[in-house]
């Protein structure tokens, strides 16, 4: 479990070789035959919270985006989001692990996450 002040003194070691915004990268791509209307993205814990970013998206593709057969689309946001949701998640169920999943929501109403998670203890005096 990474710990949230060691992840954020590591982005200021990152913010002085020239990185200056640390984001959350969703990266979908369509294996199928037919292009699917994907609606918007976002990242959330088992407990059912989400965070879906409205105007602080890092991309250039606004949602929401047909993607077509054999693409991949990426969409970005803030690295910020996930720290927070992650201290948030920690400050209301203290005695829980949440793990943090980026997902895609597609027309019809399927959403789609990631298979890889990010756990991060929430608070800044956690420990690794």
């Amino acid at each position: 479990m990474e710990n949230v002040k060691n992840l954020l003194d590591t982005f200021a070691s990152f913010s002085q070789q020239g990185f200056t915004q640390p984001a959350v990268v969703v990266r979908v791509v369509n294996r199928g035959r037919l292009g699917v209307e994907l609606l918007d993205f976002g990242i959330d814990i088992p407990k059912g919270v989400s965070y879906k970013p409205v105007k602080d998206a890092i991309t250039e593709t606004p949602m929401p985006y047909v993607l077509e057969p054999h693409r991949e689309g990426v969409w970005a946001m803030p690295f910020d989001y996930a720290v927070s949701l992650a201290e948030a998640s920690h400050a209301s169920w203290p005695n829980e692990a949440h793990p943090i999943r980026a997902f895609v929501r597609r027309a019809g109403g399927k959403t789609v996450h990631a298979k890889g998670r990010l756990l991060l203890a929430g608070g800044s005096s956690a420990s690794t």
